[in-house]
């Protein structure tokens, strides 16, 4: 499986939407905006198909990239509900919705289908309100008003997306005939985090107890960090990362119970 990744740390779907920012370490300046999903991969991944390798006229994509042999994976969410101007703080730009994110997604789908892809995975939001970022004591009403209230809209924001997701999506593969003869496989990774979380025995191996509520950068004792279930206060552990790629594998073989198709 030869793999192209289009994916920029800090990004969103769009600046129009949820504008990230970078801000520069030692100063705190701001400074560009991060590449986003529609206004950079889609284009970069546009750019590199009508392209040849240097110094050869070898298309770019070797293999050559088929509507039958190539996936076309989309996953995006995080940064557009937790930072910059995000939906978590009502800071998103002026007038923009959860709709205008879904919309977002559907509009890359849609440059992707123009572009020849025919098979895609749509992978849903996580469960973002367990993280350590939003999570802790915070749960269940066991925190401060202001920290608890954060995490379960969190939680409602991404169950909110993860609901358009559940019915837009066949919706728009197989009523509308938005994508003719394509067809999507909707991998639903809130679920498959909510039962890793609630069963981590079950997930993780390392020489320390499994922990889902802390996570490896936190930890004095980095020398278990299979134990973990997340890096830092959001982003998963490396263990974490092997079980949504087993999971995605699944997925990708038409047999997994976290994805519907289409």
């Amino acid at each position: 499986m030869t793999l192209y990744n289009y994916a920029v740390g800090g990004s969103s779907c769009s600046n129009t939407i949820t504008p990230s920012n970078l801000t520069y370490p030692r100063t705190r300046v701001q400074g560009p905006t991060f590449p986003s999903v529609l206004e950079y991969a889609i284009p970069a991944f546009e750019a590199d198909q009508a392209t040849t390798r240097i110094n050869t006229s070898e298309a770019y994509f070797q293999p050559a990239l088929t509507p039958s042999d190539s996936v076309f994976v989309m996953w995006i969410g995080t940064n557009d509900l937790r930072t910059g101007a995000s939906f978590l703080t009502d800071s998103q730009a002026r007038g923009k919705t959860i709709s205008d994110f879904t919309d977002c997604v559907y509009a890359a789908l849609d440059r992707l289908y123009a572009a020849g892809a025919r098979t895609f995975v749509l992978m849903n939001t996580a469960p973002l309100h367990l993280a350590p970022q939003f999570a802790n004591k915070t749960l269940d009403d066991q925190g401060t008003g202001n920290v608890t209230a954060m995490a379960e809209k969190m939680h409602q924001l991404t169950t909110s997306i993860n609901s358009i997701f559940k019915y837009q999506t066949p919706y728009e593969f197989r009523v509308s005939n938005r994508y003719p003869l394509a067809r999507v496989a909707l991998f639903d990774v809130w679920s498959l985090f909510h039962v890793i979380y609630f069963h981590p025995d079950n997930y993780f191996n390392g020489t320390d107890p499994a922990d889902v509520t802390g996570c490896v950068r936190w930890s004095k004792n980095k020398a278990s960090p299979d134990s973990f279930m997340w890096q830092d206060d959001i982003h998963p552990s490396e263990q974490t990362d092997r079980i949504i790629a087993e999971n995605f594998v699944q997925v990708l073989n038409g047999s997994s119970k976290y994805a519907q198709y289409w």
